[in-house]
């Protein structure tokens, strides 16, 4: 190999934390997708229509549930959802039919990609694969 080939791959850093770590999460499932079984999906909770809920009870929240407003939990938060998990537990008692939940299939894979949604994950890969071919053009 070249040493300006040599040098480019260097400069893409792809390894965790690096520049180019979206190249070592793309390198780190396709050696579990080989090695293991496939990798772990799962559905995850991606927003819920709390706002509009608690504004049933409370009037100062009315506009934001107007608007659109909605709770989206911290990714730290979300976690595999499995028969009887709990998503939502309120103080209003009365029951909410119109309460609604949004939810993605995200990757839940600790060494690669834990909770986030396949679907951005899959365009994230695509992008960092052309860029890496963009910027490698000139050296082939």
């Amino acid at each position: 190999m070249r040493q300006d080939a040599k040098d480019a791959v260097a400069a893409l850093e792809p390894y965790g934390g690096g520049r180019g770590a979206g190249l070592w999460r793309l390198h780190r499932l396709n050696i579990i997708d080989k090695h293991q079984t496939i990798f772990t999906a799962a559905s995850r909770i991606s927003a819920i229509d709390a706002v509009r809920h608690w504004a049933r009870t409370i009037p100062q929240l009315k506009p934001l549930a107007d608007h659109g407003y909605v709770l989206i939990p911290k990714l730290e938060d979300v976690v595999p959802l499995q028969v009887g998990s709990l998503v939502f537990e309120s103080l209003i008692r009365e029951p909410d039919e119109n309460l609604q939940f949004a939810f993605d299939v995200a990757f839940f894979e600790p060494d690669a990609v834990y909770g986030e949604p396949v679907l951005e994950v899959v365009k994230n890969f695509a992008d960092v694969v052309q860029t890496i071919l963009n910027d490698f053009a000139p050296l082939l």
